[in-house]
Parts: structure tokens; sequence; C-alpha cells
């Protein structure tokens, strides 16, 4: 029995687009010994979970009678797993739900061990699996004790490899009597990938796993998408198989979409959830996955689901940052140094500049207290955000700084402000890392991780 946090049935961006009514199906329930008189269901959307409203009560709840009966009705049940949760501690059971009426019958006090399934061939099929795999375990567990009291490695590997042969054998037997089944693709899309024996180095295995990793998972079953699983091993590949550099990572991106181009819902799923993701990331290169999404996707028409207004805010919000992206020319603009000179950020010849865009007073400790030198062919330029000049010499007549602190020529601030997505009334400091062309080449770090990472590349 697990616990969960219950999302409203409230959707985000995937779920503010056109939607598509089902037709209405029935859930009967009868729960022995239960003190509630009410529970719901809920199903799994990637990694979120979001109740269904009732369509007997016109609200999340399925109201019980004293005898523990009651029943839901939905248009929007699909194809996936499904939660049946019981306040007030939202603890809950899994089940799956392949389209037809259910009824399910358990004890509240033994879940596990009551619950069953009448008509459902599906679940019978995976409550019959979860036996096995207990039984296999203790089988395991018996092992693993002989291990302990000294019985030699050998033995120990044979008999575990035995398990795993019985495992085998178990499940594609049930994989062809039940190929069509929606408890076997469950099954099998949960299964990993097996690296053959005969691949001695990390490389070869790596590479092995990470180019069949998708080949239990049919991206043309749209019910996928409703499992707790597929989010995960979506995100296991992007996290944890793919270099973290935007052209891998946007490669890996658009190839999983592109396992998808079958399924509208499967990929209307996938470039929602990756948009998201990036939207919200606080990566370094995020926002230039994010670019790569918007303009790949949306800009393209690709993503025919979407809303106009709600496609209209995210172009938006890409213009506001396409020009500040890593690999993007910084548009030169004018500054006055404390000589009260005017020069050019072109003008300033050096392998690297870093602009430190602030607000003082706010967030000057971080260049009085930088500890790291500054190598000698890093030009450091401390930028006031909203000085005037006469400002700027008060300021620095009451708090001297380490570097000198230069302003914005006024005809330049809009157009810089908007260029680098500039927040003007924001304190926070503001930190981009150029080359020596005045491309972008890192963002979002501090002053000294602008010169960790200006140490790594000079290696």
């Amino acid at each position: 029995m697990k616990r969960i946090t219950i999302v409203i049935f409230t959707f985000l961006l995937i779920l503010t687009s056109k939607t598509t009514l089902f037709s209405q199906n029935t859930i009967n329930l009868n729960i022995k010994n239960i003190n509630e008189d009410k529970v719901m269901i809920a199903y799994y959307l990637g990694d979120k979970q979001y109740l269904l409203k009732n369509e007997i009560t016109g609200s999340n709840n399925i109201l019980l009678d004293k005898n523990g009966v009651g029943t839901f009705k939905s248009n929007k049940l699909k194809k996936g797993l499904l939660m049946l949760v019981f306040p007030p501690k939202n603890d809950h059971v899994n089940f799956l739900y392949d389209g037809k009426d259910l009824n399910i019958s358990l004890d509240r006090n033994q879940i596990e061990k009551s619950i069953s399934f009448k008509n459902s061939k599906t679940n019978k099929l995976l409550n019959d699996y979860t036996l096995f795999i207990s039984n296999l375990t203790i089988e395991k567990n018996k092992i693993f004790t002989q291990q302990q009291k000294g019985v030699n490695d050998e033995f120990i590997s044979k008999e575990l490899k035995k398990l795993d042969l019985k495992y085998e054998k178990h499940f594609e037997s049930l994989l062809k009597k039940n190929k069509n089944s929606l408890a076997l693709k469950f099954l099998k899309a949960n299964k990993d990938i097996k690296v053959p024996s005969s691949l001695n180095s990390q490389k070869e295995q790596f590479n092995y796993y990470k180019k069949n990793y998708f080949n239990n998972l049919n991206f043309d079953d749209e019910w996928l998408i409703r499992t707790p699983f597929f989010y995960n091993k979506v995100m296991f590949y992007v996290d944890k198989l793919t270099p973290q550099d935007i052209n891998s990572i946007t490669k890996s991106i658009d190839f999983i979409i592109g396992l998808s181009e079958k399924n509208p819902e499967m990929y209307k799923f996938l470039v929602t959830t990756f948009l998201n993701k990036y939207a919200k990331s606080k990566l370094m290169i995020s926002e230039n996955i994010y670019a790569h999404i918007v303009k790949e996707y949306y800009v393209s028409g690709k993503a025919t689901w979407i809303e106009a207004n709600q496609l209209n805010k995210i172009l938006v919000s890409y213009n506001e940052i396409k020009n500040s992206l890593i690999g993007e020319k910084v548009v030169d603009f004018s500054l006055i140094n404390g000589k009260n000179k005017t020069y050019n950020l072109y003008s300033l010849k050096s392998d690297y500049k870093i602009l430190y865009f602030w607000t003082p007073p706010f967030n000057q400790n971080n260049l009085k207290e930088l500890k790291k030198e500054i190598p000698n062919n890093v030009e450091l330029l401390s930028i006031s955000k909203g000085f005037n000049i006469q400002k700027r010499d008060d300021f620095l007549a009451k708090y001297p700084q380490k570097f000198p602190l230069s302003i914005l020529k006024e005809e330049d601030k809009l157009k810089i402000f908007k260029s680098l997505h500039i927040k003007k009334n924001s304190t926070n400091p503001t930190i981009f890392l150029l080359d020596t062309t005045n491309k972008i080449i890192a963002k979002r770090i501090s002053l000294e991780q602008c010169i960790d990472f200006i140490n790594n590349l000079e290696k």
C-alpha cells in the first residue's frame, strides 16, 4: 500500500489544448471492512496523478453504502494504470484499466491479498505475475541466506542463474499466450534491456543498452503515457544516457518525439512534457533546449493541438530569450567608465569577458568578496543596471568597489535589456561569460563558476 499526493483534476500546458471525449465506462466497487464512506479514482499522466470526476456524484468522490458498495462512471476513462485512492491519507492500490467495465472486490484490511476483478483477464494476469515474482523473491532470499552461511560462490551463482532462467521462461510463456493483453504489454514495457554477456567493454555494453533502450516500448501505444514508468524511462534516457550538452540533449529529444509521430496523443504528450521540463529547468543550457523545442515544434506549426492564445504566450517567451542563448553573439553597446569616458563592448580585446549586470547596493559583496583571481586574459565588466553618472559617483564615494563600476548609456539600456533578457527591476545580478568573438559561452552561473569554467576551457 502506498501513499501519494493527489493533484486535483487540473491540467497544465498539455491540457490547455483541445481535448477529446471518451465513451462513458463503469467501475463497480465492493469493499469490505472500510470505515470511510467514500473513495476516489485517479490516473497517472507523466510524473503526476490526477483525480477523475465521478459523473454519478458530480465530484471526485465515489460514495459507498453501508456495505461498502459504490459505483464510478466517467467519460474520461482511458486505458492505462489507475489508482483506487482511500481518503484521508490517500493510500492507494493500482490496477490496470483496459477499456472495459470493471467489478472490483477487496477487503480494506488486507487489500493486496483480497483484491479481485470480475471478468478482468488483464488484472488476473497481472496479479498472477505479481504472485509469481513474490515466490521467486522468496526463493532468491533463501539462496542469499545460504551464501551468508558460507556456501561457495560458484553454487550461489548457478542457483541464481537458474532463477533468472525460470523467470525468463515464465515471462516468455506468458507473452506468447497473451501477447495482445494489456497486462503483458504493460509488463514487457517495464522490462529492462538485457545486455549480452559477449560484450566485454563498458563502452560496448553502454552503447548496446542505449541503442536498444526503447525496444520493449511501443510508442504507438498511447496508454503508456498513463503509467508512471514511461515518463521515468524517457527522462532516464535524456538525463542519464545522454551527454549533458545542448546538441546531444536536443538530438535525444527529437529522436524520442520522432518515435511517436504515428500517435498524435503520444506525440502531444512528449512535446509538451519536454517543453514544460526545460521551461522550468534551472540548468545553464535549459533555455537553449527550450528554444529548440519551440522552434522545431511550435514555430514550425507541428504542435497542431495548441490554442492560439497559448501558442502566442510560448512564442513571446521564445522571442524574449532567443538573443541571449548560449552561442549567440551579444549586440555591441556603449558603456561609461569611472572617468566618464565612453567605450564599446567590442572595443575590448580579451579572450573572455564577464558581463556582471547588477543593481547597487544589492549584491555588492559578490564582487568585494570574490576570492578567486581574475585571469589576465579575462575582462570583468561591473555594470550598473540603473545608475546615471551622478548616482554612480555618489554610490562609489560611500562604497568603494574592487572593480571599476561602469554604467550603460541611456540610449543603449532598452536595447541591451531586451536583447539579453535582463530584468531591470530585479535585484539579482545577471551574468554572461563571452568568448573573444563576444559570443555567450556561459550564463546563469556565479562569478566563481565563471572563473572555473574558463580554467576548464584553458586546460
